[in-house]
């Protein structure tokens, strides 16, 4: 099995019971990514636009929990934590549409 499938199937069983690090402060980060003050960045990772101390802490707050997240599946599946940031962010960017939530993705 691909690092792709073995991850796209912990991410959707991580949604289902709500346990995903890599939604962590959810309905923040998706009001901010709805008013364009964060984006998407391809490493999985999202980036503040504004310069809004809220903004910034939730920014740190939601790329530390991810960092985690990455580095325990790269660990455990041999992979690079680079590409599963790279892998994360399709995932992400489609659940988000599959939800018709803002997906905002960096300039």
């Amino acid at each position: 099995m691909t690092n792709f499938s073995l991850f796209s199937r912990y991410l959707a069983l991580g949604m289902l019971v709500g346990l995903s690090p890599l939604m962590a402060n959810d309905g923040a980060l998706q009001a901010a990514k709805g008013a364009k003050q964060v984006c998407e960045m391809l490493d999985g990772h999202v980036r503040e636009l504004v310069s809004d101390p809220a903004i910034i802490t939730l920014v740190k707050e939601t790329n530390t929990a991810r960092d985690v997240e990455y580095q325990q599946i790269a660990s455990r599946d041999g992979t690079d934590v680079a590409v599963v940031g790279q892998i994360a962010a399709q995932e992400i960017v489609k659940q988000q549409i599959a939800k018709q939530q803002p997906n905002y993705a960096c300039p």
